[in-house]
């Protein structure tokens, strides 16, 4: 069979001729054609989607919104919890300790120590050991001063406190283990006070 030659339509931008095998090319366009017609509808669709993905960060910020704001409530129901646990125990009876009691406050950085002496009277009372009057808490008694500690941290001056070379001597300032408790709290309390830039009140 020969091949007919015929005069194809010259591009709109200019004349020419094309050669063609039959009506090959008509076929070739409109099979073109038929392919580009997805890729135009996908480019579409591309077009429009980013509105979804913003739809979606929009609401995942709310959620994480909503997320936060019960973590945070979660967490102040807990503190209060533990605040009310503290202030309940703070009431309680204490036996004080014959050896002496600690005045405890924080100093810049560092938290510093007291020790005072005392005797406790039948009445459970703590009392002056010259006098045997009863101590007030009103802030008028003056007693003298008998061993003062001062570190950076809780466990360094705990350790000044309660150890001498690696071994347990206190020279006498604490002879109970409930009073050990109760000052090692204290410190670890000063100590969190002033990492965080805040007055310490002894309990």
């Amino acid at each position: 069979m020969l091949a007919r030659v015929a005069p194809s339509r010259a591009p709109r931008g200019g004349g020419g001729v094309g050669v063609g095998v039959g009506d090959g090319s008509a076929r070739a366009r409109a099979r073109g054609a038929r392919r580009g017609a997805p890729c135009a509808r996908a480019a579409a669709n591309a077009r429009a989607q980013p509105r979804q993905p913003r739809e979606e960060a929009a609401g995942g910020a709310l959620r994480a919104s909503e997320s936060d704001a019960r973590d945070g409530d979660a967490r102040a129901a807990h503190a209060s919890a533990m605040a009310s646990i503290d202030d309940a125990l703070s009431k309680r009876f204490i036996a004080l300790d014959p050896a002496g009691y600690f005045v405890i406050r924080t100093r810049g950085d560092a938290i510093e120590a007291r020790h005072y002496k005392n005797i406790i009277g039948e009445d459970g009372l703590a009392r002056d050991p010259e006098t045997n009057e009863v101590i007030p808490c009103d802030g008028s008694y003056k007693p003298v001063v008998n061993a003062e500690f001062t570190g950076r941290t809780a466990k360094e001056i705990s350790v000044k406190i309660f150890e001498r070379d690696g071994r347990d001597a206190n020279d006498g300032v604490c002879t109970m283990m409930s009073h050990a408790n109760y000052l090692g709290r204290e410190f670890q309390r000063a100590e969190w006070c002033i990492r965080q830039g805040i007055e310490y009140v002894q309990d």
